[in-house]
């Protein structure tokens, strides 16, 4: 069967699209978040 050497299923279009959009928000978004975190942490 294609793509069943995959670690995620590619059956349902939607979860497919919502699992990518939460990796690459992730991956965006971490950096800013660690950034903010750390310079909020020397006001405190």
């Amino acid at each position: 069967m294609p793509f069943d050497n995959l670690p995620f299923t590619v059956r349902s279009r939607y979860t497919l699209t919502f699992v990518f959009a939460f990796l690459f928000g992730i991956g965006l978004w971490a950096p800013f978040f660690i950034v903010w975190y750390s310079m909020a942490k020397r006001t405190m």
